[in-house]
């Protein structure tokens, strides 16, 4: 389904192009008004005969340098397309792509917001490939000095291969931003380049995907664990757009009967075969139309994250901490599994997102049963339960590199240097939790990641110190089966019912 809005008055569907585009023998590489202006090479344009007067542009004009401290283009926020540059130059610089969508696009009205949202979510996924396209039109790289124009112009090749916005009204309108952007030296640039991408259509990537669109610790990462074939299909999975899965509140209703009024109201979907929770859309909708979502009939979670309730399998009069519970769907997940646990432990080490948790958990249960979920802010680290917990869900935090696809800014942010401080903190958050548990509890270790070191050789090293833990079988057979514990790659389950990368290992503390 597209959706068709405007932009300084011409239309722009959100619907990527099917047809790529058309390709062109070099005979076509001249104008048709070959007298005026002939096509180089490398993107670049030019006129055929030089001026005459070569001391018309005697002076030297003035460079505007970036203001590291600042943003200097603070009067462009009101241009959709520059939104898009100053976003993604945010993220390169650390800052949160979710964040930035709320508190940079204040100056735009709602047509341009969902513009500018398609356009970096896109591009971020893209961003690898846009390179790899790039440095096929650049005589010579960019000054790093000079970012926001080389963003611009990815951003540029973006939109004019991969959405349909008019291509003639896309390149004039990248050419004038980086006219209002004081960059003279660069609007022949982008316009040459811009012009032959269209002539000439993209370069052709090369078979192993995964080296041209992932960053390259990250490439080399999975190919290192899962073979060059799975590494390449995983790589390809996050250039998608992502499934919308909702989990069906078993204390309101069924699976089958939330499906009949899914189907009363237009709603395409299908039932997932291995989380029995989960109910996948064919098309991604607002949660105002699901039937009685705001009385906590459904929720909006992925299957991967729904087996954690499953799995953990809470019983009645049990004590359970989740111990890192923001937003927490995992913590209503369990309640709606049994509601006569005793309580529910819900701890985060930042306040402002148990909020969140607290909105959740008073959406979908009434008073009687939302006292049962005691929320904490604290670091779970030094977190104490002053009687042990029967159970312990751990989703810790990690790389999150098992789903990219509904956050691409994750390829930017994440670096290889960032996996050895997690792998440390996920090592003591899983000495807390084993102390906290009570001997013959439960403790279900989970992340979204899809590196070995924070799953696999994570429990390996764990339970090579305690004696007195053991892994309890899961039936998970769609999923990869490691010498503990269980790794869902997002490729793991084919369309429509696949699942974000994931790793599960359920561990029981030995009877006294």
């Amino acid at each position: 389904m597209s959706e068709q809005t405007t932009l300084n008055g011409v239309k722009v569907s959100y619907k990527p192009k099917s047809d790529k585009p058309k390709q062109f023998s070099d005979d076509k590489k001249r104008s048709q008004d070959s007298k005026k202006r002939v096509y180089f090479d490398k993107g670049q344009s030019k006129p055929a005969r030089p001026y005459a007067n070569k001391s018309r542009n005697t002076q030297a004009k003035k460079e505007v340098k970036p203001n590291v401290m600042g943003n200097p283009f603070a009067h462009m926020m009101r241009d959709a397309r520059f939104c898009a540059v100053d976003i993604v130059f945010k993220v390169e610089n650390g800052q949160s792509l979710s964040e930035l969508l709320i508190t940079e696009l204040k100056e735009l009205n709602d047509n341009d917001k969902r513009f500018v949202q398609h356009l970096v979510y896109g591009a971020l996924r893209y961003f690898e490939i846009l390179e790899f396209q790039l440095t096929h039109y650049l005589q010579k790289p960019i000054k790093p000095s000079e970012r926001h124009v080389y963003l611009a112009i990815l951003l540029a090749i973006y939109e004019i291969t991969e959405m349909n916005t008019a291509e003639y009204a896309a390149v004039n309108n990248w050419v004038t931003l980086i006219r209002q952007m004081n960059k003279d030296w660069a609007v022949g640039l982008t316009n040459g380049i811009l012009r032959k991408v269209l002539r000439e259509g993209l370069q052709p990537l090369p078979k192993n995907t995964a080296k041209v669109s992932l960053p390259k610790w990250l490439s080399e990462s999975l190919i290192k664990y899962w073979g060059v074939e799975k590494a390449c299909a995983v790589a390809e999975h996050f250039l998608t757009h992502p499934q919308m899965t909702i989990r069906i509140n078993p204390l309101q209703v069924d699976r089958d009967q939330y499906s009949v009024l899914l189907s009363e109201v237009g709603i395409e979907h299908v039932k997932h075969d291995w989380v029995d929770s989960a109910i996948v859309l064919r098309e991604a909708v607002s949660v105002s139309v699901l039937p009685n979502f705001s009385t906590g009939m459904s929720s909006v979670q992925d299957a991967s994250a729904q087996l954690a309730a499953q799995l953990l399998a809470p019983k009645d009069h049990e004590v359970i901490i989740d111990a890192c519970a923001a937003p927490g769907g995992k913590t209503v997940a369990m309640l709606e599994r049994n509601q006569n646990i005793q309580a529910i432990y819900a701890i985060d080490s930042v306040e402002k997102r148990l909020l969140r948790v607290k909105e959740n958990i008073s959406r979908v249960f009434a008073e009687d049963l939302a006292s049962k979920v005691k929320l904490s802010a604290i670091d779970f680290e030094i977190f104490q339960l002053d009687n042990q917990a029967d159970a312990v869900l751990l989703d810790v935090p990690c790389s999150a590199t098992g789903i990219i696809h509904r956050h691409p800014d994750i390829k930017r942010l994440r670096q290889v240097t960032d996996i050895k401080p997690l792998v440390e903190v996920q090592a003591k958050l899983l000495e807390n939790a084993w102390a906290q548990l009570k001997p013959g509890g439960r403790l279900l270790y989970s992340t979204c990641s899809i590196l070995k070191e924070e799953n696999e050789q994570q429990m390996k090293a764990f339970f090579a110190k305690h004696e007195d833990a053991s892994e309890i079988e899961c039936h998970l057979p769609f999923a990869e089966r490691e010498s503990f514990g269980y790794q869902i790659l997002p490729i793991s389950v084919m369309r429509p019912e696949k699942m974000d990368g994931f790793y599960y290992c359920l561990i029981q503390k030995a009877h006294d």
